[in-house]
């Protein structure tokens, strides 16, 4: 039980960067309460920005589930930035001292990937975290990430862990008050 109340606990800081405790999450959006509407009419029109800020917020979550495997479940604060910009060339994330980079490629009529990445070893909450990768798809309407990824994570024995994973998302819109909210929910694998 308390494995995933840190997992809840990491899922609310990816997404707004403070530390919270684990509490019942939010109700899902009007229309949606029998699961996510045929991607014919599910889009989202989520900008290249958007995209990358997603992907890596996807990989401070596996960083972050890859260390409480590795080292244990201890209650903690970690500090999350996640930030995206076009117009800069600059896409960037980072939680505690791990830091993370992307490279949306141009995107086309099927999608979009974005390839996630570590480009130096670091820390989180002092257990080692090196060579993350993950590449993600969109498809081209926005509705569905799916992702294969890699990290390397200092277990309690002393030696590295490999880790791979798998990552599908649906994203939707929000409805009502909260229309300019996007949402996910997937399927994943440490």
């Amino acid at each position: 039980m308390t494995k995933l109340k840190t997992i809840a606990v990491a899922v609310m800081v990816a997404s707004v960067s403070t530390m919270a405790s684990a509490t019942t999450p939010p109700a899902v959006p009007t229309g949606y309460e029998n699961g996510p509407l045929p991607p014919n009419v599910n889009t989202t029109a989520m900008t290249t920005e958007e995209r990358a800020a997603f992907a890596m917020m996807e990989g401070i979550m596996q960083i972050t589930e890859g260390k409480i495997h590795s080292d244990g479940c201890n209650e903690a604060d970690y500090p999350v930035s996640v930030y995206a910009s076009v117009f800069h060339n600059e896409f960037t994330a980072s939680i505690s001292g791990v830091d993370l980079m992307s490279a949306p490629q141009p995107s086309n009529f099927r999608g979009q990937k974005v390839v996630v990445w570590q480009p130096v070893a670091g820390t989180v909450g002092g257990t080692m975290v090196g060579n993350y990768n993950n590449t993600l798809a969109y498809n081209a309407a926005n509705n569905m990430m799916t992702g294969k990824m890699y990290v390397d994570i200092l277990g309690a024995n002393g030696s590295l862990d490999q880790y791979s994973g798998h990552v599908i998302k649906d994203f939707y819109m929000g409805t009502d008050h909260d229309q300019y909210q996007i949402f996910d929910w997937g399927l994943q694998s440490l």
